[in-house]
């Protein structure tokens, strides 16, 4: 007995159709099959039929007939609050799909760099939110191995922030978008922060910190700029990963630090940490967008990306970056 009322409920939910449901709620809503007709437009005979077979199918009729109108009876106040909820799930499941096509729709593991963090993802988070996009990122902030690692084995979808070289067999991609130099930072409390005048040669015996893994082709242009003053390249105390820890750091001891000048900037104009008198332009670092193949993304990752591409294109506009265009 119980398996033929499981095969004769199969059997009504392969015949119930979605034209069902939106009939059902436009009888209850309008009280009459003629005016559910007109709204479905269909013909008034049409929609009888329909009526008389999903409640053929059901075993149960769902309204009550009167001169009044048409209303929902015990059974069809049961029907109708799920065929609603069911229609609405159906709606919004071919909304999202259509949103996953166009990419605006999806769930994106962003990585970031030290030198990406103060104003590139900002403003594309903000473009983000202006085209009312229904796109959540998940970021995460590490060194330039680590996250190529995560890259590699699929845990982020890309990382922007500085682009460190490539093997020519890397199945990774790289979209330049501008290139920026580094300022020496310290914090408002030591006393290199009032200095206007400081020579090169004074900060061999500070403690440094640096961006964590900076890799080697920069810290040689970093230590090509040393080496231009007769110098050598001050060993790092501390390497780190996040602006946050650089800053506190900076402004609890008398450390020094290297950043980018888009950082540095960000952090100066606040009052956060100062910019010694110093300069590096000499060392540019290209900062953009790594990703797996092109063939592996998805419409939202692109759409991200190219919102990236446009965030950098209004920060090489804009002089007081005084960025460097890729």
């Amino acid at each position: 007995m119980e398996e033929n009322k499981m095969n004769i409920n199969n059997a009504t939910l392969v015949k119930t159709r979605f034209s069902h449901l939106r009939l059902v709620l436009a009888i209850a809503h309008h009280g009459s099959v003629h005016k559910a007709a007109d709204e479905l437009h269909i013909t008034q005979p049409a929609a009888t039929r329909a009526l008389k077979e999903l409640e053929s199918q059901l075993g149960s009729a769902l309204f009550e007939r009167s001169p009044q109108g048409m209303n929902l009876n015990i059974y069809g106040q049961h029907f109708a609050e799920h065929a609603r909820v069911l229609l609405n799930q159906f709606n919004s499941a071919l909304e999202q799909l259509n949103e996953i096509r166009t990419g605006s729709y999806g769930h994106i593991n962003l990585a970031m760099q030290l030198a990406a963090a103060p104003n590139l993802l900002p403003l594309t988070i903000s473009k983000i939110q202006r085209r009312h996009l229904n796109i959540s990122l998940n970021i995460q902030e590490g060194s330039s191995q680590k996250l190529l690692n995560m890259l590699m084995e699929g845990h982020v979808d890309m990382i922007v922030g500085r682009l460190v070289p490539l093997p020519a067999s890397s199945p990774l991609e790289q979209t330049p978008l501008f290139y920026d130099a580094f300022s020496i930072v310290c914090g408002p409390r030591n006393p290199l922060a009032t200095r206007t005048d400081i020579e090169l040669r004074e900060l061999l015996d500070c403690k440094w910190i640096y961006p964590a893994s900076t890799g080697s082709q920069l810290m040689g242009d970093v230590a090509t700029a040393f080496k231009s003053h007769g110098l050598p390249l001050p060993e790092p105390m501390l390497e780190v990963t996040s602006l946050l820890t650089m800053r506190k750091t900076l402004q609890y001891t008398d450390m020094i630090g290297l950043l980018v000048n888009q950082a540095a900037k960000e952090e100066a104009s606040q009052g956060q940490l100062n910019i010694l008198p110093i300069k590096f332009d000499s060392v540019l670092t290209p900062i953009g967008i790594t990703t797996r193949a092109k063939s592996e993304l998805t419409p939202a990752i692109n759409l991200v990306s190219q919102l990236i591409i446009d965030a950098a294109g209004e920060m090489l506009a804009n002089p007081g970056f005084e960025l460097v265009p890729a």
